[in-house]
């Protein structure tokens, strides 16, 4: 369960009274999620999504950029979920004491890891592409507070402790971060990226894509870290096994439409051990430290550090 904090009928009366999307009919708290606090909103105008933005996993000084992304997006095309301004023209407002923002709803189901397809991950790809291309002319920057400098910090909070996750993270965490600050580039193409697009944050109508949501970690970046994250959240079985036709259709479907610089191909391969450090960061972290009483569990390290060895020793590309 992610519903963190709980509001009731009244406390949303009073926050629609600043928009104008109708007279509250029933709303019902969303259970899955990790960062923040979501319901689904019916009134008699539609159906939204409330989002009650949560501290710490949510940085409220990011929501500007977040908001702005998403209706960027949504007004090219892009199926992500469109911020409904209030009655003034704000993006978000504020509710039990949250940032809170009401965004349209969006149809289709999650695809399981497990059930992933060469088509599902085509469909990502094209998806992953189009986003690169409508943020060309996106104007806000905001840095990646999850980046190297994340990792680094995580990792000495971690350090001496990673041997109860998985013998040997400890040497395999730090030796990866000096190779990485060593040979991490400084020039690639950057854009407005989404940053955290797992399978959990698209929704499918068959193999098609009908909306992707969780803004929450995008920011400025490679677009070709942004590519590496979804491959290494979208090409390997349950059992962190590398499945070549699935990467070869997300990068077709990325190709489509999108042609990417030389020194973006040649850079994949070493985006893609940083995709998997910038991950096994924050899940070692995560699971060191974790709350047995907490809503959520962490999710398993080893997933990673898995696939982190897999990059270490096989470069992928085309």
């Amino acid at each position: 369960m992610a519903v963190y904090t709980k509001i009731g009928r009244a406390q949303l009366i009073d926050f629609l009274d600043d928009y104008d999307i109708g007279t509250l009919e029933s709303f019902k708290g969303i259970e899955q999620g990790v960062s923040n606090t979501n319901y689904h909103v019916y009134t008699d105008r539609g159906h939204y999504i409330l989002t009650l933005c949560e501290a710490p996993r949510t940085d409220p000084a990011g929501l500007p950029f977040y908001f702005s992304y998403m209706q960027h997006l949504a007004a090219r095309g892009i199926p992500c979920p469109d911020p409904v301004p209030d009655n003034g023209g704000d993006l978000y407002g504020t509710l039990a004491g949250k940032p809170a923002a009401f965004v349209s709803f969006l149809e289709g189901y999650h695809v399981q890891e497990a059930d992933l397809t060469p088509a599902h991950c085509r469909a990502a790809g094209q998806l992953v592409a189009a986003m690169h291309i409508a943020a060309e002319d996106f104007t806000m920057t905001r840095p990646n507070g999850m980046g190297m400098a994340a990792w680094k910090s995580l990792a000495a909070k971690v350090a001496g402790r990673c041997g109860a996750v998985e013998a040997g993270l400890d040497e395999l965490i730090a030796g990866e971060l000096a190779f990485l600050e060593k040979s991490w580039p400084r020039d690639l193409p950057r854009a407005a990226v989404h940053a955290d697009i797992f399978p959990d944050n698209i929704l499918f109508d068959g193999a098609a894509v009908t909306g992707i949501i969780d803004f929450y970690f995008s920011c400025t970046d490679f677009m070709m870290f942004d590519l590496a994250l979804v491959i290494n959240a979208w090409c390997f079985d349950a059992g962190y096994k590398f499945i070549p036709d699935r990467f070869a259709a997300l990068m077709d479907g990325y190709e489509e439409l999108r042609d990417r610089e030389q020194a973006e191909i040649e850079a994949l391969p070493l985006m893609c051990r940083g995709a998997a450090m910038r991950i096994l960061a924050t899940r070692t972290h995560d699971w060191v430290f974790r709350n047995p009483d907490a809503l959520v569990q962490p999710k398993d390290p080893r997933e990673y550090s898995a696939k982190l060895r897999f990059h270490q020793n096989e470069k992928i590309g085309r």
